[in-house]
């Protein structure tokens, strides 16, 4: 019940995601026309193709940007998604597993430092902040949907343990640019479980 409750916020986010995209782009768009076209980007995600990228693309160019300002936008904000969610891997693995913690917060923190630095030069601080906000917003949420997917699964683990889940759901979709129909983040999740012990299958199942 609490997993189908949160798909509406999930809506929600994406529709917002689409019109902080458009007002980068210095341009305006209704919330509620955003998320009807991020719904219909999540679809096409399902497919293996890049189609959310397309149709976020597409909604920017329809509403007056170019090709090549809406490709860069929808690309870096979601290598931003990316790299926050490198940082917040990088905290939960940081106790027990400092090798491979620190390059992940070291990578994570300069490109989203990087990406932080080019949105408030090219559309603003505001944009910038709102952006970087939404991005954290969106791991927060993600973290929330895989720890309530978990224990639906019978495999209860806390919400800060799933932060190394985001990241393959993330890295597996490229954050919804890459093709996300093809298993990549399932499989990714199933070797992040069994590096920290946790059981391959039920991870598998739990991003999927």
């Amino acid at each position: 019940v609490i997993l189908a409750g949160l798909v509406l916020p999930s809506l929600l986010y994406g529709g917002i995601g689409l019109w902080l995209l458009a007002r980068s782009a210095g341009l305006s768009m209704p919330i509620g026309k955003a998320t009807v076209i991020s719904a219909y980007a999540y679809l096409a995600e399902m497919l293996p193709l890049p189609g959310g990228a397309v149709i976020r693309t597409g909604a920017l160019m329809r509403a007056g940007s170019t090709l090549g300002r809406s490709s860069a936008l929808v690309i870096v904000t979601a290598i931003l998604w990316v790299s926050l969610a490198l940082l917040g891997a990088g905290l939960t693995l940081l106790p027990g597993w400092r090798d491979l913690a620190v390059p992940l917060l070291a990578i994570g923190g300069l490109v989203s430092g990087a990406i932080f630095v080019w949105l408030w030069s090219t559309a603003g601080a505001a944009i910038a902040v709102q952006t970087l906000a939404h991005r954290i917003a969106g791991i927060l949420l993600t973290a929330l949907r895989l720890t309530f997917a978990f224990a639906a699964l019978h495999m209860p683990i806390s919400f800060i343990q799933t932060f190394p889940f985001v990241l393959a759901l993330l890295l597996g979709s490229a954050s919804s640019v890459a093709p996300a129909g093809l298993g990549v983040s399932e499989s990714l999740a199933a070797l992040a479980a069994t590096t920290l012990d946790h059981p391959a299958g039920i991870a598998f199942l739990a991003v999927g």
